[in-house]
């Protein structure tokens, strides 16, 4: 499946993963990922999601030129803004790989095993199926270290309000003792 990169507003169904319909505009994709830029709350931007296009179930581009969804998409100028940075989306161990060379703070879910629990990770060591990371917690406490297998990675955030808000009250660094 090849979705382009387009600049129209993109939603998504994952079918078996999340019950909510995720909504963006394509910024980057591979073979097997795709990442958006998040549209939160219907047109306000949010950092970016990056989702295995194997989980994507249902889709749709608001490409018409009378939907009004397009209209508004195009007078409020949201075009999709890349990161600075866009990771390596051959697969979620290629993404996370490059966070951890970044030091990047990122979010993860594991939304079939987990669900409703979104993860503030910071990578402190890489294996072939698995990673471990140190944890920002709701309180901005560093704990851990936990270990994190890809295959039950099923969404990875980049950037936005909650991962930026605690990112600027906390710090991205891991400390030193949860690292060990």
């Amino acid at each position: 499946m090849k979705f382009r990169n387009r600049r129209d507003i993109f939603e998504c169904r994952r079918a078996g993963v999340a019950s909510e319909t995720s909504r963006g505009i394509i910024v980057a994709e591979s073979p097997r990922l795709v990442m958006i830029e998040r549209l939160r709350d219907g047109w306000f931007p949010d950092g970016y999601a990056i989702y295995r296009k194997a989980n994507i179930t249902e889709w749709r581009f608001h490409d018409s030129p009378d939907d009004p969804e397009r209209l508004i998409q195009r007078r409020a100028g949201l075009t999709g803004h890349a990161p600075e940075v866009i990771p390596d989306l051959a697969d979620f161990p290629a993404a996370v790989a490059d966070f951890y060379r970044s030091g990047t703070l990122f979010s993860l879910e594991k939304e079939r095993s987990v669900p409703g629990v979104l993860y503030l990770l910071k990578v402190l060591a890489l294996s072939p199926r698995s990673f471990l990371a140190a944890e920002l917690d709701a309180d901005g406490r560093w704990i851990g270290p936990a270990r994190f297998y890809f295959d039950a990675i099923t969404a990875i955030g980049v950037g936005g309000g909650y991962i930026d808000f605690y990112a600027r009250l906390f710090g991205s660094a891991a400390p030193a003792a949860v690292s060990k």
